[in-house]
């Protein structure tokens, strides 16, 4: 078995900390509306956040803090 010692792991754990992916139902995703969306409701209020299509209806939200991240999907669970 394998171990890795929480040295090796501390870089990959502040870099994805930062990190929330998200699944859209029910519509075809294009990049340049979720980048519209990104801009007005997101970055604006939030700062620079860098988005991914990973697949078709799963994003990858790239927060500067993970306070800005927190306070996106807590406006996004209520």
């Amino acid at each position: 078995m394998a171990s890795v010692s929480d040295k090796e792991v501390a870089p990959e754990v502040k870099r994805w900390g930062n990190v929330l992916i998200g699944y859209v139902l029910g519509q075809d995703l294009k990049f340049m509306e979720m980048k519209r969306f990104v801009d007005s409701e997101w970055r604006r209020t939030y700062g620079n956040v860098k988005f991914f299509i990973i697949e078709p209806g799963v994003l990858m939200f790239d927060f500067e803090t993970a306070e800005t991240k927190q306070l996106v999907l807590d406006q996004c669970l209520n």
